[in-house]
């Protein structure tokens, strides 16, 4: 999750997809796993880049939420991200 949530955005909602069977983790979560793995390693040369389109920079937010959208325990999800000419905080 630290990776997710620090460095990588792209792989946080597979992660917190696959978190939710963590304890109780199948075959076809094994391979999920690796796969986001896999993913990790052919992609560790890439990165995002960010350019400010104003002369000064405007901060804005944005948030998301599924109320209890899980059928299987009613949890929701929520998410936001937060701009300052390219993303500063997301979660």
């Amino acid at each position: 999750m630290y990776i997710s949530l620090g460095t990588r955005p792209d792989i946080t909602f597979a992660l917190s997809a696959l978190s939710t069977y963590s304890c109780d983790l199948y075959t076809v979560h094994q391979t999920a796993v690796s796969r986001v793995l896999q993913y990790l390693k052919q992609t560790k040369t890439m990165g995002l880049h960010f350019k400010s389109h104003g002369a000064v920079p405007t901060l804005m937010g944005f948030t998301d939420a599924d109320w209890a959208g899980d059928s299987r325990n009613r949890c929701s999800i929520g998410a936001f991200v937060f701009l300052l000419g390219g993303p500063v905080s997301w979660q």
